[in-house]
């Protein structure tokens, strides 16, 4: 979920949806295809009318770890905020959905990440690389 917050300002709100909606539909996208998408909506955020901010807000929904790696991207490059950008999850406790907002530093870390959401991309890279060696009679 994107999610752009500005104090004391009114802000426009856009959404995007199927009709009728289809919950995954970014799932169907191509991943570099995911990945622009989330280009798009930051320079939609960005974007400037008149010279004045256009105060755009977007709320996305979305499973996208591709668009979620581009957002920390962007943010960590310093094209976006990360005071702009919302970043939470749905976690379950005792049976009931709760909201998390997930803490984002400037360099776009997630400071703290939810276990097992999205697996473990580095111990997968490491134990590829691990296996590679061994295969090749490495150490």
């Amino acid at each position: 979920m994107l999610e752009r917050r500005r104090a004391g300002r009114a802000a426009a709100v856009g959404r995007l949806a199927a009709d009728p909606p289809d919950l995954e539909d970014e799932i169907h996208l191509h991943p570099r295809v995911q990945a622009e998408l989330a280009d798009l909506f930051v320079d939609a955020i960005r974007a400037r009318e008149d010279g004045q901010p256009r105060n755009v807000q977007f709320i996305i929904e979305s499973h996208s770890e591709h668009l979620l790696r581009r957002l920390q991207r962007r943010i960590a490059e310093g094209a976006l905020a990360p005071e702009d950008a919302a970043l939470s999850f749905v976690d379950s406790e005792e049976g009931t959905a709760k909201l998390r907002t997930l803490e984002v530093d400037a360099y776009g870390n997630i400071l703290n990440w939810p276990e097992g959401v999205f697996g473990d991309e580095m111990e997968d890279l490491v134990a590829r690389a691990e296996a590679q060696a061994r295969r090749m009679g490495g150490p």
